[in-house]
C-alpha cells in the first residue's frame, strides 16, 4: 500500500492574507495528506487570523511578547520547518509568504531531499519564487483585466463644399456698388450678395474669406478692390 505524501504548511501570518486559506489548502491536499499546518505572527498579526484559524484547524504560533520584533516570526516560522524537517515529519513543505527572506529556507528543504512550494502575492520577486519546486501566486484567479476598447471617434465630418462661385455676378455686383467710383465695404457688398447668394459664407465662414478666395477680389483698408 503506497503512503500518502506527508504534507507540513507554514503561513507567514504577518506577510500573507487569512482570504485565501482555501486557496492554501487546496493546494496542499493536491499535494498529499496535510499532516501540519501552522500559522506564525505576533499577537496583532494573529488576531486578523482568527477566524481562519478556528474554521480550518490552522495551529496558531504566536510570537512572544518580549521577542515581537521585525523579522522575530520568520525566525520562528524557519526554526520550527527545519526542526521538523530534521525530525523527518514531512515529506513536502508548502510556505506561504512573499517575504524574500524564506529564499534560503525553501533552498534548504530542498538540499535535504524534500520538495517545498511556495505561495504568494504578485509582489513576491523572482529570486524567492526561483528557489521553490513551484511557486503559486495568490489569488490563482487574479488576472489583468482587459483593457476596454476606447469607443472609436466617430469619423470626422468633411466640410462642406463650397459653392461654385460665379465670378461675373460677383463682378456686376461689385460694378452696380462701385458706380460713381464709390467705395464698396464689406458689410454693403454682403448686403447685396446675400440676395443672389444666400449660402455663399458656406465653407468661407465670413464674408472676408469668401471675397478673398475669389480669386477676383483683396480687401485693403476695409474697402473691397478688384485685383489687379
Amino acid at each position: 500500500m503506497m503512503t500518502k505524501t506527508r504534507v507540513a504548511l507554514f503561513i507567514d501570518a504577518e506577510n500573507a492574507s487569512a482570504k485565501y486559506v482555501p486557496d492554501y489548502l487546496k493546494r496542499c491536499g493536491e499535494l498529499g495528506k496535510l499532516t501540519i499546518a501552522r500559522c506564525y505572527g505576533g499577537p496583532a498579526g494573529l488576531k486578523k487570523w482568527d477566524k481562519a484559524m478556528a474554521e480550518h484547524h490552522l495551529m496558531p504560533m504566536q510570537t512572544p511578547s518580549g521577542g515581537e520584533k521585525k523579522n522575530a516570526s520568520d525566525f520562528a516560522l524557519t526554526i520550527d520547518a527545519v526542526s521538523l524537517l530534521h525530525r523527518g515529519l514531512f515529506d513536502h513543505a508548502v510556505v506561504v509568504s512573499s517575504d524574500v527572506d524564506f529564499t534560503q529556507l525553501a533552498i534548504h528543504i530542498r538540499e535535504n531531499g524534500k520538495d517545498v512550494d511556495g505561495i504568494g502575492e504578485g509582489k513576491a520577486k523572482a529570486f524567492l519564487k526561483s528557489a521553490f519546486n513551484k511557486f503559486t501566486t495568490i489569488p490563482a484567479s487574479a488576472q489583468k483585466k482587459a483593457a476596454v476598447p476606447k469607443p472609436s471617434a466617430p469619423p470626422a465630418r468633411k466640410p462642406a463644399a463650397a459653392p461654385a462661385v460665379d465670378t461675373a455676378m460677383l463682378m456686376d455686383i461689385y460694378r452696380k456698388l462701385s458706380a460713381n467710383c464709390k467705395a464698396v465695404t464689406p458689410r454693403v457688398y454682403g448686403t447685396e450678395l446675400t440676395l443672389k447668394m444666400p449660402n455663399y459664407k458656406k465653407g468661407h465662414r465670413t464674408l472676408e474669406n469668401f471675397l478673398r478666395n475669389s480669386g477676383i477680389f483683396k480687401i485693403e483698408n476695409g474697402v473691397i478692390r478688384p485685383l489687379d
